[in-house]
């Protein structure tokens, strides 16, 4: 069955959703949640609307789900997404407001704001969905597999992605930047490009252009075709 929870909602224990169950967060309100959130083989753990402040343990073991899909949820130092599952953001804004441990976090939908970080420990994968306003930065250790199609930053509000891990791009889809956002790969950093895709720099009047700043390693390993920057 499903538990629907749509006021004010703050944990600081255990949060869990056995097999065949889901726990859907929908309340607007509540406190930082410093507890675990827990998905267990077959269980369904979803922040679908309202706001959510998380600093803890989010786990989906194989076979269970934690879906961030709509609302607003901060993400504070300490929120950590772990688990053999699937761990993801799939729609509504979701802020990063300090250093995120993501082992096992995929961005398939939605926008990904604020200034934050994610550490060394992190493994992501971005098949969709932007990144608007603020900065995000990928910390030595910590890799991100680019697929489908992205957007770095609106003409309303750009965003930095600063690279000091390792980025490999897949596939032919586009990769969008919209005015003065910016792609910085750091000393310590690799773009690895593995397919045949276009960096596609949006202009806008009043605006100045994106940016790449190549301090690392930018190289392309594999697609016969053209990427073209």
């Amino acid at each position: 069955g499903t538990l629907l929870i749509t006021g004010p909602f703050t944990n600081t224990g255990a949060a869990t959703a056995q097999t065949g169950s889901i726990l859907r967060v929908a309340g607007a309100g509540g406190g930082a949640s410093t507890g675990s959130f827990t998905a267990a083989s077959g269980g369904t753990i979803e922040f679908s609307g309202g706001s959510s402040t998380l600093s803890g343990l989010l786990t989906s073991a194989a076979g269970g789900t934690i879906n961030l899909s709509g609302g607003t949820t901060t993400l504070n130092t300490g929120a950590t997404f772990t688990g053999a599952g699937l761990n993801e953001i799939t729609g509504g804004t979701v802020t990063l407001a300090g250093t995120v441990a993501a082992p096992n976090l995929t961005i398939a939908g939605g926008t990904l704001a604020g200034t934050g970080t994610f550490d060394g420990t992190s493994h992501l994968i971005w098949s969709g969905g932007l990144m608007e306003g603020g900065s995000t930065t990928l910390a030595a250790g910590s890799t991100l597999l680019l697929t489908g199609s992205q957007q770095l930053g609106t003409p309303s509000g750009p965003h930095t992605l600063v690279n000091a891990g390792t980025i490999t791009w897949t596939g032919d889809g586009n990769f969008a930047s919209p005015h003065t956002s910016m792609l910085t790969n750091a000393a310590a950093g690799v773009f690895d490009i593995q397919g045949n895709g276009t960096v596609v720099w949006q202009a806008y009047a009043g605006y100045g252009m994106p940016t790449i700043a190549n301090a690392g390693t930018l190289q392309k390993s594999a697609g016969t075709g053209t990427t073209t920057i």
